[in-house]
Protein backbone atom coordinates (compact mmCIF):
# COMPACT_ATOMS: atom_id res chain seq x y z
CA UNK A 1 0.00 0.00 0.00
CA UNK A 2 1.37 3.45 -0.51
CA UNK A 3 1.76 6.61 1.85
CA UNK A 4 -1.20 8.34 -0.55
CA UNK A 5 -3.03 5.18 0.07
CA UNK A 6 -2.39 4.81 3.75
CA UNK A 7 -3.00 8.58 4.36
CA UNK A 8 -6.51 8.77 2.69
CA UNK A 9 -7.81 5.40 4.64
CA UNK A 10 -6.47 7.37 7.93
CA UNK A 11 -8.25 10.32 6.65
CA UNK A 12 -11.41 8.46 6.15
CA UNK A 13 -11.63 6.29 9.11
CA UNK A 14 -10.25 9.30 11.50
CA UNK A 15 -13.55 10.42 13.38
CA UNK A 16 -11.85 13.46 14.87
CA UNK A 17 -8.35 15.81 14.23
CA UNK A 18 -7.46 15.20 18.10
CA UNK A 19 -5.15 13.27 19.22
CA UNK A 20 -7.16 10.04 21.28
CA UNK A 21 -5.64 10.61 25.37
CA UNK A 22 -4.12 7.67 26.98
CA UNK A 23 -4.95 4.14 27.84
CA UNK A 24 -1.98 3.91 29.72
CA UNK A 25 -2.84 4.75 33.70
CA UNK A 26 -1.30 7.57 35.31
CA UNK A 27 0.01 5.75 37.97
CA UNK A 28 2.44 2.36 38.00
CA UNK A 29 0.69 -0.56 39.22
CA UNK A 30 0.93 -1.60 42.98
CA UNK A 31 2.67 -4.62 44.63
CA UNK A 32 -0.75 -6.09 45.36
CA UNK A 33 -2.11 -4.92 41.97
CA UNK A 34 0.86 -6.82 40.16
CA UNK A 35 0.11 -9.91 42.24
CA UNK A 36 -3.88 -10.04 41.37
CA UNK A 37 -2.45 -9.75 37.51
CA UNK A 38 0.05 -12.64 37.75
CA UNK A 39 -2.40 -14.57 39.58
CA UNK A 40 -4.84 -14.54 37.22
CA UNK A 41 -2.63 -15.09 34.71
CA UNK A 42 -1.56 -18.77 36.50
CA UNK A 43 -5.21 -19.31 36.19
CA UNK A 44 -5.95 -18.76 32.75
CA UNK A 45 -2.42 -20.23 31.54
CA UNK A 46 -2.94 -23.66 29.85
CA UNK A 47 -6.46 -23.17 29.03
CA UNK A 48 -8.16 -22.29 25.38
CA UNK A 49 -9.92 -19.18 24.10
CA UNK A 50 -11.57 -18.89 21.01
CA UNK A 51 -10.60 -15.32 19.31
CA UNK A 52 -12.15 -14.13 15.76
CA UNK A 53 -9.80 -13.17 13.43
CA UNK A 54 -11.00 -10.06 10.51
CA UNK A 55 -11.63 -11.05 7.22
CA UNK A 56 -9.27 -9.44 4.55
CA UNK A 57 -9.73 -5.94 2.89
CA UNK A 58 -11.19 -6.34 -0.55
CA UNK A 59 -9.95 -3.64 -3.26
CA UNK A 60 -11.00 -2.49 -6.20
CA UNK A 61 -9.28 -2.71 -9.62
CA UNK A 62 -7.99 0.32 -8.92
CA UNK A 63 -6.75 -0.43 -5.43
CA UNK A 64 -9.51 1.13 -3.23
CA UNK A 65 -11.46 -0.73 -0.63
CA UNK A 66 -14.26 -1.89 -0.97
CA UNK A 67 -15.08 -3.99 1.53
CA UNK A 68 -13.78 -6.63 3.77
CA UNK A 69 -14.22 -10.45 3.51
CA UNK A 70 -15.87 -12.86 6.09
CA UNK A 71 -13.81 -12.92 9.85
CA UNK A 72 -13.22 -16.45 10.88
CA UNK A 73 -12.87 -17.81 14.17
CA UNK A 74 -10.06 -19.85 15.86
CA UNK A 75 -9.31 -21.61 19.09
CA UNK A 76 -6.07 -20.23 20.50
CA UNK A 77 -4.10 -21.65 23.48
CA UNK A 78 -3.15 -19.09 26.04
CA UNK A 79 0.28 -19.60 27.73
CA UNK A 80 2.40 -16.85 29.22
CA UNK A 81 6.47 -16.18 30.62
CA UNK A 82 7.25 -14.07 33.27
CA UNK A 83 10.73 -13.16 34.42
CA UNK A 84 12.20 -13.71 38.34
CA UNK A 85 12.14 -10.08 38.40
CA UNK A 86 8.18 -9.62 37.65
CA UNK A 87 8.11 -12.22 40.49
CA UNK A 88 10.02 -10.31 43.02
CA UNK A 89 8.36 -7.43 42.54
CA UNK A 90 5.00 -8.87 43.63
CA UNK A 91 6.29 -10.65 46.42
CA UNK A 92 5.77 -14.36 44.21
CA UNK A 93 7.91 -17.20 43.30
CA UNK A 94 7.82 -19.41 40.92
CA UNK A 95 5.76 -22.31 43.16
CA UNK A 96 3.16 -19.67 43.44
CA UNK A 97 2.71 -19.72 39.61
CA UNK A 98 2.99 -22.98 38.41
CA UNK A 99 1.45 -22.61 34.96
CA UNK A 100 3.62 -19.80 33.89
CA UNK A 101 6.96 -19.83 32.30
CA UNK A 102 9.65 -18.15 35.04
CA UNK A 103 12.61 -17.17 33.07
CA UNK A 104 15.67 -15.74 34.41
CA UNK A 105 16.12 -12.06 32.89
CA UNK A 106 19.56 -11.34 30.46
CA UNK A 107 22.72 -9.92 31.76
CA UNK A 108 25.12 -8.54 29.91
CA UNK A 109 28.60 -10.04 30.63
CA UNK A 110 30.87 -7.61 32.07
Amino acid sequence: MDDETREFLAHLFDRNDSVPEDIVPPTPMTREERREHLLFMNRIADTYAEITLPGEVILDVDGMPVGVGPARTEWVHRSACVTTADLERAGLTADDVPKLSVVAPYRRKP
